[in-house]
C-alpha cells in the first residue's frame, strides 16, 4: 500500500512539473506573439501618418509653386504690353531694373527662338534649355523650363512670348526672367521631419527641375538615374515607376538608398507633367516606433530576467541544501577558492549580518587594496578610509537593513595603502542565510583597467570625431574651389568652340582659360603642401639659419607682382638666426608676403622686419591694407577660409597660404600672432624660441648613446 501511494506521488509530482513547463511555454508564446503583432501594428500606424504627413507637405508646396509661376506669368504678359510700346533703352532699363526689385527674379532676357539672348547690360549668351523653345515661341505659348548658361548654377525659365521686337540691335522673339534652382527651393520652403525630408520636381521621365537633393549626391539631373546608381531597385520597377509618373499617380513607396531605407512619395504637379518627389529616412520617421519597440523590449526583458532570478533562486537553495550533506566538499571547493582568488582581481568577503566582522576574507587583498586580512577582521570600516572621495564618513553603512536575497551593487574609488595608486573597484553585496545565520556576502572586482581603457577609448573617439569633421569640412571646401575654376575652363572652352571663326574672342576666352588653369595649379601645389605638413615632412633639415636674407630673396621674387597691384614691398631689420628647415622658412615668408600684396590697397606698402627682441629672434610682414574685423580674425588660418570672398576672387587667392604658414609655425614650435584693423591694415608676427634646436640636440644625442651602446654590445659579443 505505501508502495502504491510512493509510486502514485512520483506520477504527480512528475506531472506537476511537466505543465508548469508547458503552462511557461505558452506564456512565453503568447507574450512573444503579442509584442509581435503589435509591432506590425505600430509600424503601420507610423507608416501611414507620416506618409500622409509628407504627401500634405508636398501639395501646399505644389499650390505655392502654382501661385509663383502664376505671378511671374501675369508679371511677363504686363511687362510685354509696356516693351511693345516702349523703344527708349534707358526707360527699358529702369523699368527692368524696378521690375526686378518687385518680382525679385535674378536675370532678365531679351531671347530669341534659337536660344540666344541679350540682358540689358548687353550681355549675351545663350540658353541651353531642356524643351523645343523654338516651336513652342513660334506657337505663342508661355514657356517654364530649365535651362543652363556657362559658368553658372542650372535656372529654372519663365518665358512668355507676347513681347518681340529690338533692343540694342538683337531682335527678339519673347522674354524671359530666370531663378536660380536654390532660390525656388527658398521660396517654397519645402521642409518636414525637422529638415531631415528632401524634395524634388521632375518630369515624368526623370529629368530633374528643381532640385533640393544630399550634398553627396552632387548636382542630380535625372532621378530615375539616382534609384539606377544608389538603390537596388530592379529595372522594371523602376521603368513601373515612370510609367505611374506618366498616369500622374500619386503614391509613396519604400526605397533602399545607400544602404538606408527611405521613404519616397511622389505627387502630381498643377504644372505641365511635373512630378513633386519627396524623401526621408525611415528611421527618422519611425523614431516614436523605435521608442516603443524599445520600451516593449526592455518590458520583456524585465519579465524574462524576473523568471530566469526566480529559477535561478530556486537552485541556488537547492544547491544550499546539497552542500549542506557535504561538508568534506565544501571543504575542498574552499581551499580550490583560496588559491583562485590568489590570481583574480576580485576581493570576497563575508560578512556577519549582527556584527559586521568578517568571517572570511580572501587572501588577495593585501595585493589588491594594501591592507591584510587581519586589518579588515579587526575593523571592517578600514574599507571605507580608502575611499579618496568620502574620507569624513569612513563608517557609512551600505548594508543597513539588507535583506536576505537582497543585492545592493555600488562602485568605489581606493587609494591603495602601499602604493598610493588609485583603482576603482565595482561592489556587489547580498544578503544570504548559512545554515541559518544572515550573513551578507561582499564581491569588490577591480575595475581599474577598464576605467582607463574607457577614458582612452572615449578620448580616442573625440580625436577620431574631430579629425572627421575636420576633414568634411576640408573636403567640402576643397571641392568647391577646384570646381570654380574648373567650371570657367570648360566654360570658357565651350565659349571658344563656338566662336572659332573670332580670333579676338577666341584669344580672350584663351587667355581666361590659362588664368583658370594657373589658379587650379596653384590650389592643386598648395593642398599637395599642406597634404605634406599635415602628415609631417619627412625630408625635414634643421639647421641654424638668419632670415633676413631669406627675407629679401622672398621680396625680390615679389617684386613684380606687387608693381601688378601698385603695392611697396621692401625689407628693414637686421641678422635673425633661428633654427628652422630652409624651404619650410622660404615658403613662410613667401606666403605670408603674398598674402600681404594680394589684400593690399592700391599704393599701399608691404613692410618685412626681422631682428631680435627680448631675447627671441622675430619675423613680422606689416601691410596697410583692407584690415580684418576682429569677428574674423581668429579664423584667418583656417583652410579655404576667406574674409572677402569676392576679393579674394579677384586677386586669384587659394585660401590655403595662411593655413600653411600656422602649420609651419606650429612644427618649429613658434608662436603666431595678428593684429589688424579694418581699413587700416594687417601685422602677422611669427616669434621663435630655442626649444626646438635643444629637443632636436637631445634626440641626437639619445640617438648616438644608443649607437654606440649597439657597437659595444656587438663589439663585446
Amino acid at each position: 500500500m505505501d508502495i502504491g501511494n510512493r509510486n502514485t506521488n512520483r506520477v504527480k509530482i512528475f506531472m506537476r512539473k511537466r505543465l508548469r513547463i508547458a503552462v511557461f511555454l505558452a506564456v512565453l508564446l503568447g507574450i512573444v506573439l503579442t509584442v509581435f503583432r503589435y509591432f506590425e501594428f505600430v509600424s503601420k500606424t507610423v507608416y501611414e501618418e507620416s506618409v500622409s504627413h509628407l504627401t500634405e507637405v508636398f501639395h501646399q508646396s505644389n499650390n505655392v509653386l502654382n501661385e509663383l509661376t502664376n505671378k511671374n506669368l501675369t508679371y511677363l504678359h504686363m511687362w510685354s504690353e509696356y516693351l511693345q510700346n516702349t523703344s527708349s533703352e534707358s526707360k527699358i532699363r529702369d523699368y527692368v531694373k524696378k521690375a526686378q526689385s518687385e518680382a525679385g527674379f535674378l536675370y532678365f532676357y531679351f531671347l530669341s527662338a534659337d536660344g540666344n539672348y541679350k540682358m540689358v547690360t548687353g550681355e549675351t549668351g545663350y540658353l541651353g534649355v531642356q524643351e523645343n523653345l523654338e516651336d513652342e515661341i513660334r506657337q505663342g505659348k508661355d514657356i517654364i523650363t530649365n535651362a543652363v548658361v556657362p559658368g553658372k548654377s542650372q535656372l529654372l525659365i519663365f518665358a512668355s512670348p507676347q513681347a518681340h521686337g529690338s533692343y540694342q540691335g538683337f531682335e527678339y522673339d519673347a522674354i524671359a526672367i530666370a531663378y536660380e534652382n536654390s532660390d525656388i527651393v527658398s521660396v517654397l520652403d519645402i521642409s518636414a521631419f525637422n529638415g531631415h525630408a528632401k524634395s524634388y520636381v521632375v518630369h515624368p521621365d526623370g529629368r530633374v527641375v528643381i532640385d533640393h537633393s544630399f550634398e553627396s549626391w552632387g548636382n542630380v539631373y535625372n532621378f530615375l538615374g539616382v534609384l539606377r546608381e544608389h538603390s537596388n531597385m530592379p529595372e522594371t520597377e523602376i521603368l513601373d515607376l515612370a510609367e505611374q509618373w506618366k498616369e500622374e499617380c500619386t503614391d509613396a513607396m519604400l526605397v533602399n538608398l545607400d544602404g538606408r531605407d527611405y521613404y519616397l512619395v511622389y505627387e502630381k504637379s498643377k504644372l505641365q507633367d511635373w512630378i513633386f518627389l519627396g524623401l526621408v529616412r525611415a528611421d527618422i520617421v519611425n523614431a516614436s516606433m523605435n521608442n516603443l519597440q524599445l520600451g516593449t523590449m526592455f518590458l520583456v526583458g524585465a519579465v524574462v530576467c524576473g523568471i530566469a532570478a526566480l529559477l535561478i533562486g530556486l537552485i541556488i537553495q537547492k544547491s544550499r541544501r546539497s552542500l549542506k550533506r557535504k561538508d568534506t566538499e565544501i571543504l575542498y571547493r574552499d581551499e580550490l577558492f583560496q588559491k583562485l582568488s590568489m590570481n583574480v582581481d576580485d576581493v570576497f568577503l563575508m560578512l556577519d549580518a549582527s556584527t559586521y566582522r568578517a568571517d572570511y576574507v580572501s587572501p588577495n587583498v593585501e595585493r589588491l587594496l594594501g591592507i591584510t586580512v587581519e586589518q579588515i577582521q579587526k575593523d571592517i570600516c578600514v574599507l571605507g578610509k580608502l575611499h579618496s572621495r568620502n574620507p569624513e564618513d569612513p563608517k557609512k553603512n551600505y548594508l543597513k537593513d539588507m535583506l536576505t536575497q537582497e543585492q545592493r551593487e555600488w562602485d568605489f574609488e581606493y587609494v591603495h595603502q602601499k602604493t598610493g595608486e588609485r583603482h576603482w573597484f565595482h561592489i556587489v553585496a547580498m544578503g544570504s542565510d548559512v545554515n541559518g545565520m544572515k550573513k551578507y556576502i561582499l564581491v569588490m572586482s577591480d575595475r581599474t583597467s577598464d576605467k582607463k581603457m574607457n577614458q582612452a577609448l572615449a578620448e580616442a573617439v573625440r580625436a577620431a570625431e574631430t579629425a572627421n569633421r575636420a576633414k568634411s569640412t576640408f573636403l567640402s571646401n576643397m571641392s568647391h574651389d577646384i570646381r570654380t575654376p574648373m567650371n570657367a575652363i570648360i566654360g570658357f572652352t565651350t565659349l571658344a568652340v563656338s566662336n572659332i571663326d573670332n580670333q579676338d574672342k577666341v584669344r580672350d576666352y584663351l587667355g581666361k582659360i590659362l588664368s583658370s588653369s594657373n589658379h587650379l595649379l596653384s590650389l592643386i601645389n598648395d593642398i599637395i603642401q599642406l597634404s605634406q605638413l599635415d602628415g609631417g615632412k619627412k625630408d625635414v633639415e634643421y639647421r641654424d639659419l638668419d632670415l633676413f636674407p631669406l627675407a629679401r630673396e622672398c621680396v625680390d621674387m615679389l617684386q613684380m607682382n606687387a608693381q601688378k597691384q601698385n603695392v611697396t614691398i621692401r625689407v628693414q631689420g637686421g641678422e635673425a638666426p633661428v633654427f628652422a628647415d630652409k624651404q619650410l622658412m622660404e615658403e613662410l615668408i613667401y606666403n605670408l608676403c603674398d598674402n600681404a600684396i594680394r589684400y593690399n590697397k592700391k599704393d599701399g606698402t608691404v613692410t618685412v622686419t626681422t631682428g631680435i627682441e627680448n631675447g627671441h629672434t622675430f619675423l613680422s610682414v606689416k601691410d596697410t591694407g583692407i584690415g580684418i574685423s576682429a569677428e574674423h580674425q581668429e579664423r584667418v588660418f583656417e583652410r579655404f577660409y576667406r574674409v572677402d570672398k569676392s576679393r579674394s576672387k579677384a586677386t586669384g587667392g587659394t585660401g590655403l597660404g595662411l593655413a600653411i604658414v600656422k602649420h609651419i609655425v606650429a612644427q618649429h614650435g613658434a608662436k603666431l600672432t595678428l593684429e589688424s584693423e579694418q581699413g587700416k591694415g594687417t601685422e602677422i608676427r611669427v616669434e621663435f624660441s630655442e626649444a626646438l634646436k635643444q629637443h632636436e640636440l637631445e634626440t641626437a644625442k639619445q640617438r648616438q648613446e644608443v649607437h654606440t651602446e649597439r657597437s659595444e654590445n656587438g663589439s663585446s659579443d
